[in-house]
Parts: structure tokens; sequence; C-alpha cells
């Protein structure tokens, strides 16, 4: 995004298209904390915020809140990994894995 000559449209749609996709592929196996997974994502999205053309100091509960309360309705990691993780393991259930 650094180096990328996208208009707002695209910079908004970029962070989804881009770092949530990639990062949907890694979520099952990975174990970050919450902690962990706000430091990776705030770089990452500060610069999607201001490619989108809005401030990166943005509070992140008004980037990543529900649309129905005023938020922008962005994914959160924490919420993308667990999701992930789940729909991994009802998947080795379904199975009759040895994880399931």
């Amino acid at each position: 995004l650094r180096n990328s000559q996208i208009d707002r449209i695209g910079g908004a749609k970029a962070y989804t298209a881009i770092w949530c996709a990639k990062f949907r592929y890694c979520a099952p196996v990975v174990s970050f904390s919450k902690s962990q997974l706000d430091r990776i994502q705030q770089s990452i999205l500060g610069r999607s915020l201001s490619v989108a053309g809005y401030s990166s100091k943005m509070p992140r509960p008004v980037v990543l809140g529900p649309s129905k309360l005023g938020g922008m309705n962005w994914d959160s990691p924490y919420s993308i990994m667990l999701y992930e993780q789940i729909k991994m393991f009802m998947g080795s259930i379904r199975l009759n894995d040895t994880i399931g």
C-alpha cells in the first residue's frame, strides 16, 4: 500500500482484499494473543486508513465497530483468527479426526 497508486475506494477495499485475505490463510494455525495481533495490525490498519482518506489515528473501536453503532465495520484480526480456528475445529469434528 505504501507505494501503490490507488484511489480512496481502492484503499478502503485493500485492507479487506489484501491483508485480511492473507491473514485468513494462516489464521487457523497461529495462536497470537490479542495484544500481539494489535501490534501487528497497527501499522497495516494505519496505512490502510490513510490511503482510504481517513486519519491513521482514528480510534480503533470506530474502525472495527459495527455499522449499526456508527463504526466502519472493518474486520478485526482477532475475530478473523477465532472464526477460522473454530471453522477448522468444526471441520475436524465432522471428519471424525483425532483433533476433533
